[in-house]
Formats: C-alpha cells, sequence, structure tokens
C-alpha cells in the first residue's frame, strides 16, 4: 500500500484524505495531526481494500455502503488500539463529521447516514460510554438518537 501525504492544495483543502483508484495509492492531509492521520489512513485502506477485493459495494457505486464499510473500520482500529488519546480524538472526528455531513454547506447525505449506523453499533456505545462524552455525541445532530 502506498501513502502519499499532501499540503493544502485549492482542490483538497477541507479533506483529510482518499483513495484514488486509477493509482492505487492513499493521498492523506500532511497537515493533519498525527492521531487524525491514523484515523484516516483507517478509513481510506476500507476503501483500498473494498476496491481491491471487488466488493459490492465499490462495483456498485453505492455511496452508503462504501462510507459504512470505511467508518466501521476506523471504529475497529481505535478499538483494536484502545488507547484514551486515539478514542478522544476519534469521538471528536465523529462529532465534527456528524456535523460537516449534516452542513448546509457540505451536505452528504450517504456519509451522514453511514456514520449515524456507525454510532448505533454497539461497540460505539461501550467506548463512548468509557471514553467519549456521549452526551455530546448524542447532541451533535439532533437526528441522531445514541
Amino acid at each position: 500500500m502506498s501513502i502519499v501525504y499532501f499540503r493544502h492544495t485549492p482542490d483538497r483543502s477541507k479533506i483529510g484524505g482518499y483513495f484514488d483508484e486509477d493509482d492505487g495509492h492513499i493521498y492523506i492531509n500532511g497537515r493533519a495531526s498525527k492521531v487524525r492521520q491514523s484515523l484516516i489512513i483507517a478509513h481510506e485502506s476500507q476503501h483500498k481494500k473494498c476496491f481491491d477485493t471487488k466488493c459490492k459495494c465499490w462495483n456498485s457505486r453505492n455511496v452508503y455502503w462504501c462510507e459504512y464499510h470505511a467508518f466501521r473500520a476506523e471504529l475497529k482500529y481505535v478499538a483494536k488500539k484502545d488507547k484514551v488519546r486515539l478514542w478522544q480524538a476519534y469521538f471528536r472526528s465523529v462529532i465534527n463529521d456528524l456535523r460537516k455531513f449534516q452542513s448546509k454547506e457540505t451536505a452528504y447525505p450517504q456519509h451522514f447516514q453511514a456514520l449515524v449506523k456507525v454510532c448505533r453499533l454497539r461497540l460505539f456505545g461501550l467506548y463512548a460510554q468509557k471514553y467519549g462524552n456521549i452526551f455530546a455525541i448524542a447532541t451533535a445532530v439532533k437526528r441522531i438518537k445514541l
């Protein structure tokens, strides 16, 4: 797996990373913190895995399932490491993403729905109670009920 780090460019200024199926590389925002980069790598690695294994979600271009797999991969990565700092960064990321995906400027309804589904997983709830601010997560988006 090849990871390429980039700095802010006009067209990529608001993203943390992406997987490019044309060249097979994962591109990561070099200005993100190391902890945030590890979350982005987990997320984008799952996209690459779906592409490489010809997963139905990737081949059908079903954004919801592609993002669900990637957000779930982030959760599993963080659960496997089980470090307080990583969990705190993860929960901050979830709250920010929920807000961003629902905002009028950057509406990503399939991303939002996929992340909400991950927030409802038992694994997420267990660690949210242990490490996160469950109230902040639950109120980040009014429509979400944890």
